[in-house]
Parts: C-alpha cells; sequence; structure tokens
C-alpha cells in the first residue's frame, strides 16, 4: 500500500501548471515538514517530487491523519496569491492517534481575524484557558470507556445520595462518621453494599478471636 500511495503522488505534480505550487509533509503519531509552499516552475517540481521519492515510512509510527491535517493548514493557511488552496492526503490506514476536537478548536481560534482590540484580548483570554485545562478534557476516553460525560449524574448523585441523608433536619455528623455513612450509601445504589458488608462483618469476627465462615 505505502508503494502504491508513493507512486501516485508524483503524477499529481507533473500534471500541475506551472503557476501552481506545492507544499509536501508528512505524519506519524506526529507530523513533519517535508517543505514549503514551492512553485512548480523552473526546477520547483524537480523539487517537490525528490521531497515525495525521499520520503521514508516509520515501521513503528502511527496514523495520526489529524495531526497532518492540522499540520498542513497551517502551511497553506498563510498563503495568499492564489485563487484555490486544497489539500490531498495520502495515507496507508485508518486513524489511530486521534487529533483532538480542542486542537482543532485552537487552530480555528489561532485562524480568527478580531475585529478590534477588545474581541483578539477575549480570543487570548479563551486560547490561554483551553491550553491551561485541555488535560482535564477526556470526553473521547470517557466515551470510550462508557463513563458519563457530563456532570449531571454526579450533581444528582451528591443530592440524593448525599443529601437526602446527611443534611436533614437537625442532623449533624463528625468527619468519621459522615464518611463511613457516605460510604454505606454509595454502596447501597452502586450495588456493592452486601460485598461491602460481608468484609465489616469478616473483619468483626477475626477481632473477636473467631474464623469467619
Amino acid at each position: 500500500m505505502y508503494a502504491l500511495l508513493k507512486f501516485s503522488a508524483p503524477p499529481a505534480v507533473d500534471v500541475s501548471e506551472d503557476e501552481h505550487a506545492m507544499a509536501v509533509c508528512s505524519f506519524d503519531h506526529d507530523p513533519h515538514a517535508g517543505i514549503g509552499m514551492t512553485p512548480l516552475s523552473g526546477t520547483g517540481r524537480l523539487t517537490v517530487n525528490g521531497t515525495i521519492a525521499s520520503y521514508a515510512p516509520n515501521p513503528n509510527g502511527w496514523t495520526s491523519i489529524g495531526e497532518g491535517l492540522a499540520f498542513a493548514h497551517g502551511i497553506l493557511d498563510p498563503v495568499t496569491g492564489y485563487d484555490v488552496k486544497a489539500m490531498v492526503v495520502l495515507t496507508d490506514g485508518q486513524e489511530n492517534h486521534v487529533y483532538g476536537y480542542l486542537d482543532w478548536v485552537m487552530l480555528d481560534l489561532e485562524g480568527m481575524k478580531p475585529r478590534d482590540g477588545e474581541a483578539a484580548e477575549e480570543i487570548r483570554k479563551l486560547r490561554g484557558y483551553i491550553k491551561e485545562n485541555q488535560g482535564r478534557v477526556k470526553d473521547r476516553d470517557l466515551r470510550r470507556k462508557g463513563y458519563p460525560m457530563g456532570s449531571g449524574g454526579i450533581e444528582s448523585a451528591n443530592k440524593f445520595i448525599s443529601h437526602v441523608r446527611l443534611k436533614r433536619s437537625g442532623a449533624w455528623w463528625y468527619v468519621e462518621q459522615a464518611n463511613e455513612m457516605l460510604a454505606l450509601r454509595c454502596a447501597k445504589y452502586n450495588g456493592t453494599f452486601r460485598r461491602v458488608f460481608q468484609r465489616y462483618q469478616q473483619r468483626a469476627m477475626r477481632g473477636q478471636g473467631l474464623r469467619p465462615s
């Protein structure tokens, strides 16, 4: 597959008009620069084809198509003087190292042209906030593991597990007893109460010098 893809790229260079230009980059789990935007007139066509011919795949690399696209976008975006700009992606596999949607958001924010200084400052602050908290947003991993993505379930559980039992009128708790009660309430609602109670019984019997059955 790799040989076929590598063979198919130069004809696209050969049939392009002299007034066109091309850039080449590659990707495995990271994007890599090949050659910047190069006019095809003169020796440019040979230069672009030479860059394609010299490419060798990383046998241990992943297939991060998204990062390759983002990298190519960064090459194309600032280029001016052409009516049409396009991207051609050649890959021998499927995406297996996902470029997160927050990376795309950051890319779009970077490319925005604010109408005034106030808008530019808001964009700057938003980009800073996302960058600071990006590691806390793992929606794709949570979805893959079957965990809920929203906080509604946690907020609801906090009410009917914690508040209903611990914040009754006139109730007050020492921290230690409150934690123990919360553990029992959680065990009741996550289906582990019987197992928790059996462990409690076994510890109590050992404390009395008895052997659990």
